[in-house]
């Protein structure tokens, strides 16, 4: 047997384990990477294709991948992993062969790590969560564009055309470039929306779906090139942090601690909670004045009354005054 063939049945034999909730802690651990490693081409891709920067998160492929489809491996009381039970239980799992359930795992993860990118690109960065909303909100009230999703990527094309599908989409660099000649920086995100949709009209040499995250990332480098040329005067290099900044933390995932860093532009009383998945307080983690600088913090994977958590997704959050921010880690014990 090839070992293409030996890969696949063993991924069968794990997954019916955890549908029939006989599953051990090796095998969800090894099913857990075969995710992550299905999460990573994607993502490489995307890399490669330039549709998204890994500088704008800060982490490695791999890190990006577990954050992505986190949420898949969230267990219930009874140590279900229930979201991959809810997909396989709705598609007649038993009956498939091999290379069958093997694409269906694909598209499952990839549809959670597109659903996860956009998710952590408005975490990172609200400026462009802010222009993402904004542009959701004038394709509802224009008609010019449909929204759906493209293998869980929240997509766009101009409404009553074809929307040319058999064609390689536009990359994020050209898409940039055709917005940056076509606009002023001037105009607000209906108008640019207009534009960039009489191009997509237009042209044939690209698919007319564009994803949501590259069109925002499109706008605000329309609108980056006018504060760029407004200044003029080079940076100064300070010895303290000029913003607030929450780091991913490390180890991610992590058994059974992580540290979590933080960055204050000047004093302020600091507070950094950990939430569950639903939303739930589990630990105060510090609650004190803090200085300008760089600070870090370890998490021991205890809630507030000393016990041990379990494996799953948390959130972190800091609040100094009315910055506000969160991030997403994983437990895998």
């Amino acid at each position: 047997m090839s070992r293409h063939a030996k890969s696949i049945a063993g991924l069968r034999q794990i997954l019916s384990a955890i549908l029939e909730s006989r599953h051990t802690r090796p095998q969800v651990h090894q099913f857990v990477a075969v995710c992550n490693s299905i999460a990573i081409t994607l993502i490489q891709s995307k890399i490669a294709s330039g549709s998204i920067r890994i500088r704008h998160f800060g982490l490695s492929p791999s890190d990006i991948a577990f954050d992505a489809i986190a949420d898949l491996f969230r267990e219930d009381d009874d140590g279900n992993l229930v979201q991959i039970k809810v997909y396989f239980e709705s598609i007649d799992w038993e009956k498939m062969e091999d290379e069958l359930l093997l694409i269906h795992l694909r598209r499952l993860v990839f549809s959670r790590t597109n659903q996860g990118l956009f998710r952590m690109f408005q975490e990172i960065d609200p400026g462009l969560g802010k222009i993402l909303r904004n542009t959701k909100l004038a394709i509802a009230a224009l008609n010019t564009f449909v929204e759906f999703d493209h293998f869980g990527e929240p997509c766009i094309a101009p409404n009553f055309c074809d929307p040319l599908e058999r064609l390689p989409m536009i990359d994020r660099d050209c898409l940039q470039q055709r917005l940056l000649e076509l606009t002023n920086g001037s105009e607000r995100i209906p108008v640019i929306l207009a534009k960039l949709s009489r191009y997509l009209r237009e042209q044939e040499e690209h698919s007319r779906m564009v994803p949501i995250v590259s069109v925002g990332l499109a706008i605000r480098a329309v609108y980056d090139r006018i504060e760029i040329e407004q200044q003029q005067q080079p940076e100064v290099e300070l010895s303290i942090p000029r913003r607030y900044v929450l780091s991913q933390n490390f180890p991610n995932p992590f058994n059974p601690s992580t540290t979590i860093e933080y960055q204050l532009p000047n004093r302020g009383h600091v507070q950094i909670n950990i939430y569950n998945s639903v939303g739930q307080l589990v630990r105060s983690l510090v609650n004190e004045q803090g200085e300008a600088g760089m600070h870090s913090v370890t998490w021991d994977g205890k809630d507030n009354g000393g016990s041990a958590v379990a494996t799953g997704a948390y959130f972190y959050q800091v609040q100094v005054g009315e910055f506000v921010q969160a991030k997403r880690m994983l437990l895998l014990k």
